[in-house]
């Protein structure tokens, strides 16, 4: 039986350097998951942090996360929704998942609720869609 671990950190805001160095002393395999609530920003419409998705495809785990306030709304619709341990992703790369809100996902034998989402402070409509979206806060039928 191949035993998974499951890390769980949160508020990357597309820092390569910083999500690296939160896992520097575990040794990850492609049998770990690690997810990020909230806040993952990596899936951006600015070239600089996609170009990172890419790097995060070579680390050795898989990543699921689930939406804050400050990740692209408008990017992740670009994405087909899939199953996924027994909930609905949309799959980012071949090992990066969104995980979707109101769904349970069961991982290593273990039920993991995802609910993302949350409300931007400061919010002025010279900023939606740059960095506060709508779709940030739940709708009613996700919750």
């Amino acid at each position: 039986m191949i035993t998974i671990a499951v890390y769980i950190t949160g508020d990357t805001h597309g820092n390569y350097s910083d999500f690296i160095s939160r896992f520097n002393n575990i040794h990850l395999d492609n049998n770990d998951v690690v997810i990020i609530l909230g806040d993952f920003c990596f899936l951006w419409s600015d070239e600089k942090l996609n170009k990172h998705i890419a790097d995060l495809t070579e680390f050795p785990c898989t990543i699921c996360y689930v939406e804050g306030n400050h990740d692209d709304y408008e990017k992740l619709k670009e994405y087909d929704i899939e199953e996924w341990n027994g909930g609905k992703v949309q799959r980012i790369a071949e090992n990066i998942y969104h995980l979707m809100r109101g769904n349970v996902f069961t991982i290593e034998n273990k039920k993991f609720f995802a609910m993302g989402g949350a409300f931007s402070d400061g919010r002025i409509e010279a900023n939606k869609g740059r960095i506060w979206w709508d779709d940030e806060i739940p709708s009613a039928e996700e919750f």
